[in-house]
């Protein structure tokens, strides 16, 4: 091996490193094919730790990848984890889990219409109890029939029902014409635009009989009920309640057990100005008849027709005449009445709002 390490720094003529090449001989040649076969198990070695390298590369990068993998689905399962496992925090300003509402800082208890600390709605319109300034809650605040509108509210008369729900449809409504007083009445939701409010009165004696009342006694049981004695407003009006009083859809107040019947509008609140006033010959409302006013309201009307001889002059200031109509809801005939004062009596008769003009 010396030989061939000098001879490579130093190259000589042909035949001189021939010969030495030569002279070496066989040893050379082993030696070459000694130091050939280590080069080449050498680079198989190498080849093969290259291959192991490689071997070992591939399986740390799979063993990497498949742990980076694992590293990932952790990962999913922890996001999962934090959306849906973990609890929700009141106070935070954002509703999530169970809470009702959260209103963040805002949250108190006790504050109505709010959301208490505990992220559960505080007392509320709806809630089934009377709180804040309600008048009313029965939890169903969406059927104007029972008496509590949207917003808790009372409705007086049915104009309240009819300005708060426009669809409301004409029938029996609850209303509370009176604090603390409340009556089932039929509210008219066509006529003049709908918000007529009727009650029907049969009001007897303590044995259950009937007693006959003037027009002024009449007014005062109606104001028990925060009513008024009815007086016709217009053409419509008429026909809505005239179609009320021979219906027995509308139960009477007042223990008579009467239900239908024209005689129910056989005093009305229209009266003289002054005793002696007279409309003969002239149609019997309120822009023809200026003689003549309602009570409340002052608006009335009975007919576009003139009556020969009435009203006469046969009347008292507060006093009802009486009044008959045809079965077709037309007035048959009016008589004006003094009777020491008091007008016409009736059983029954019909209460009125009066917060309702055409």
């Amino acid at each position: 091996m010396a030989l061939g390490l000098a001879c490579a720094p130093d190259p000589c003529a042909g035949d001189a490193c021939a010969g030495e090449t030569s002279t070496s001989g066989d040893t050379t040649a082993g030696t070459t094919t000694t130091t050939t076969g280590t080069t080449s198990i050498t680079t198989s070695a190498i080849t093969s730790m290259t291959g192991a390298t490689s071997t070992s590369t591939g399986e740390a990068t799979t063993e990497a990848t498949t742990k980076a993998s694992d590293s990932d689905t952790s990962t999913g399962s922890t996001t999962d984890a934090t959306t849906t496992g973990v609890a929700a925090v009141c106070g935070d300003g954002i509703v999530e889990g169970d809470e009702a509402c959260d209103d963040g800082e805002a949250n108190e208890d006790g504050l109505y219409g709010g959301c208490t600390t505990a992220c559960a709605l505080g007392p509320r319109c709806g809630d089934g109890l009377i709180n804040g300034g309600e008048a009313c809650d029965d939890k169903n605040n969406g059927d104007p029939s029972d008496g509590c509108l949207d917003g808790c509210l009372e409705p007086k008369t049915c104009l309240d029902i009819k300005e708060a729900l426009p669809d409301a449809s004409s029938g029996i409504y609850r209303v509370w014409p009176k604090d603390g007083i409340d009556v089932k009445a039929w509210c008219a939701m066509e006529a003049d635009g709908g918000g007529y409010t009727v009650l029907k009165v049969h009001k007897v004696d303590g044995q259950g009989g009937d007693v006959e009342w003037t027009a002024a006694e009449a007014e005062g049981i109606c104001a028990t009920y925060g009513l008024h004695l009815l007086a016709p407003r217009s053409p419509e009006h008429l026909a809505a309640v005239f179609d009320v009083a021979v219906a027995e859809t509308l139960t009477p107040v007042g223990g008579g057990d009467v239900a239908a019947g024209a005689d129910y509008l056989e005093i009305l609140s229209i009266y003289p100005t002054k005793i002696g006033n007279s409309c003969a010959t002239i149609p019997f409302n309120s822009e023809a008849c200026e003689g003549w006013r309602a009570a409340f309201g002052d608006v009335f009307w009975i007919t576009d027709e003139a009556m020969p001889t009435q009203p006469s002059e046969n009347n008292c200031p507060g006093c009802s005449m009486e009044y008959s109509w045809s079965a077709d809801g037309t007035i048959d005939s009016f008589i004006a009445i003094a009777l020491g004062g008091n007008g016409f009596r009736a059983v029954r008769f019909l209460c009125e709002a009066a917060d309702k003009l055409p």
